[in-house]
């Protein structure tokens, strides 16, 4: 494997690493911040109803029954329970918290607990204990990983994309050219054009040996006319003259413009 594949390869996986990071962070904001703010949205169907049935269970209050000596309390909050799904239980407990009437069961773990105060001429009687089964905020949290993974994906996709075409584009060809170019230098050919490698380290070392390659050919056209002159002049050394100019083109190779 060459060197500069090798120092791609890890441009790449350096860029795939911070976006990695990045989008981990972002998944760990978004589920933080849904901790703090989503969640609590799933107890306002269990205050809406705990509500309701406070409500009722306080006119009974009213009239002088007493908390503990309800009657028909199982009837009145099976209904509640059997008609909401996402609720578990619901628990009704005096104000030392000791449990007086229940339906439902409290197994999971994953319950959010809704405490709704029975309340008679402003006094609190008693409190009403909604539990909501979190089903619906591990759904929520699932889609919201499913969205992050695939914003991740794509992002990763496009960044890998971009960052290929911008090393083709950008160090790849300039230092293909440079490959190229050095390479024909090495076999005795001066003829080639001016080549352009945009900007960077590999622009400024074309630029350096397109001076060079004009430098060399400026100077064996300078040659052929100093060769033509010594001929015209000293007639004698024709023979010596164009020998070395024959083995110079023998073995390097000019720009035809220059010497034709």
């Amino acid at each position: 494997m060459k060197p500069r594949t090798i120092k791609t390869g890890r441009l790449v996986l350096l860029v795939v690493a911070l976006l990695a990071l990045s989008n981990g962070l972002m998944a760990w904001r978004a589920l933080e911040t849904f901790d703090h703010v989503a969640r609590p949205g799933f107890s306002r169907e269990a205050e809406i109803v705990g509500t309701t049935l406070a409500e009722q269970i306080a006119r009974a209050l009213e009239l002088g029954v007493p908390i503990d000596r309800l009657v028909g309390m199982t009837e009145f909050l099976e209904p509640a329970l059997s008609a909401h799904p996402s609720f578990a239980y619901l628990i009704m407990t005096d104000t030392a918290g000791r449990q007086l009437y229940a339906v439902g069961v409290a197994r999971s773990l994953e319950l959010i607990n809704t405490a709704v105060p029975i309340s008679t001429e402003g006094e609190v009687r008693g409190w009403l204990n909604l539990g909501v089964r979190d089903r619906g905020s591990d759904t929520l949290t699932a889609g919201i990983l499913s969205d992050i993974l695939t914003l991740f994906a794509v992002l990763l996709i496009a960044t890998i994309a971009l960052l290929l075409l911008m090393t083709e584009r950008w160090i790849k060809a300039p230092l293909r050219a440079v490959e190229h170019l050095t390479g024909r230098i090495a076999e005795g050919d001066w003829s080639t054009n001016p080549l352009h490698g945009g900007t960077g380290e590999a622009g400024a070392y074309l630029a350096a040996v397109n001076a060079t390659l004009n430098r060399v050919n400026e100077h064996r056209r300078r040659l052929s006319w100093k060769a033509a002159y010594v001929i015209d002049r000293e007639p004698e050394h024709e023979r010596s003259v164009q020998r070395i100019m024959r083995y110079l083109d023998r073995r390097y190779r000019f720009r035809k413009d220059q010497h034709e």
